[in-house]
């Protein structure tokens, strides 16, 4: 192969070209120099690098050379970045004297921050004859004897902190045949490292609470390995607690009151925990929990009406019954219709409401009783009362209505009579 380097621009000069020859899996580099300098290059001028970068194909197909990359200044020390075009070559099926390395490099596709993985290179000989192979991997380097028609294998184990998608360097094998040395490069796996801290931290609180009684919160720390912790510290808004050890594989548990809440759903803030691995501060988040808020019935309200049948506007009399049930005295105010009382009670205490009024429909509808508790105004409804509105009909006794009916009748017959008579008369 050869690469021709060309300074297309017609008034400055590149200098300090660095060119990158790029190792690849599936074609041996043999010869020439991976790394090639250029001091510089004049406006126009072209510079053919023959007989630089020789290989030797591995596998039968079509395969893609990876491109070279070049990296030049202007002369202001401006730095620049190029690659090579690219190139695919095609491969025939022919036999293969000597050894034929390859080298795979694997790892997970997602690993925590705080935990070790594995990588591993595993060297392939399918060639005839056995190679003792240099492999170079980030900074480590390993002799290794690989027969041919067989595999080995090298475990490696890193950790990475910080979260997100990062593309490992290429491993590399190097070994000579006839006296030519031949490099060749694995894949480059790409893993994501996720922010999973050593602490796993848990806020929960009950599924409901009341808008009258602080609910409780427990926070849970869970030591996830098998190494304790020292001063581990817990924070909910203003709330801070302190562990001073928690052991390896070890739970602990804060709880605290807060509230009552306004009625509805709240989302609540998450809890966070801080420790230290080494000089490193690492923090762990709790989720958000959610905790709904219904009102609680403070006072038991009731309301008869008597008669429990009357017409409208026949005079009935309305008795509303409240009693205290919380434990605090509270400022009560019974509503129904267009009449309103007001009363404090003590706990346990009961007051009754009377007036009387004509009937109607809204005889039968329920009262009302409002009072506050920590700020919030509370609405309870007693029971629709037992009540029927009857119409001047149904409102008659059932003597009176018997008498009206056969009155009726007899109307009715003596009409049938008569006309009977007249036809008879024509």
């Amino acid at each position: 192969m050869k690469y021709a380097i060309t300074n297309t621009a017609k008034d400055r000069t590149a200098m300090n070209i660095a060119i990158k020859l790029p190792l690849s899996y599936f074609f041996d580099f043999i010869g020439g120099k991976e790394d090639i300098i250029i001091p510089f290059l004049g406006p126009g001028e072209t510079v053919t690098l023959p007989d630089t970068d020789r290989r030797v194909a591995k596998v039968a197909g079509s395969n893609d050379l990876p491109q070279a990359t070049m990296e030049y200044e202007n002369s202001y020390g401006s730095k620049y970045y190029a690659n090579s075009t690219a190139l695919t070559v095609a491969v025939k099926e022919n036999y293969a004297k000597g050894p034929t390395v390859f080298i795979d490099k694997t790892a997970p596709s997602s690993v925590n921050n705080t935990d070790a993985f594995n990588i591993i290179i595993k060297l392939t000989n399918t060639g005839t004859e056995p190679a003792d192979v240099r492999v170079e991997d980030e900074g480590a380097e390993l002799l290794l004897a690989v027969p041919n028609g067989t595999e080995r294998l090298i475990n490696r184990s890193q950790r990475h902190a910080t979260p997100g998608v990062i593309k490992l360097p290429q491993a590399i094998a190097s070994y000579t045949y006839n006296g030519v040395t031949r490099r060749t490069s694995s894949n480059q796996p790409s893993i994501e490292i996720t922010d999973n801290p050593f602490l796993g931290i848990e806020k929960s609180v009950p599924g409901q609470a009341t808008n009258v009684e602080p609910y409780t919160a427990t926070i849970t720390v869970t030591n996830r390995q098998e190494m304790a912790l020292a001063n581990v510290t817990i924070a909910d808004g203003e709330r801070k607690w302190n562990i001073p050890l928690l052991e390896g594989k070890a739970q602990a548990n804060v709880t605290y009151e807060a509230g009552p809440l306004m009625i509805g759903r709240h989302q609540l803030g998450p809890a966070a925990a801080t420790y230290y691995l080494g000089n490193t501060p690492y923090t762990a988040s709790s989720k958000s929990p959610v905790l709904n808020v219904e009102a609680k019935e403070l006072v038991a309200i009731s309301k008869k009406v008597s008669p429990e049948t009357a017409r409208p506007g026949e005079k009935v009399k309305i008795r509303i019954t409240a009693k205290n049930i919380h434990t605090t005295k509270l400022d009560i105010t019974a509503e129904d219709g267009k009449k309103a009382f007001t009363a404090t009670l003590n706990p346990g205490q009961e007051k009754e409401f009377a007036y009387e009024t004509e009937a109607a429909e809204s005889s039968g509808e329920a009262a009302t009783i409002t009072y506050a508790v920590k700020g919030q105004e509370v609405v309870s409804l007693s029971p629709k009362p037992q009540f029927t509105l009857a119409t001047n009909e149904s409102a008659r006794p059932a003597e009176q209505r018997q008498a009206r009916s056969g009155s009726a009748i007899a109307r009715m017959l003596r009409a049938i009579l008569n006309i009977l008579t007249w036809k008879r008369g024509e």
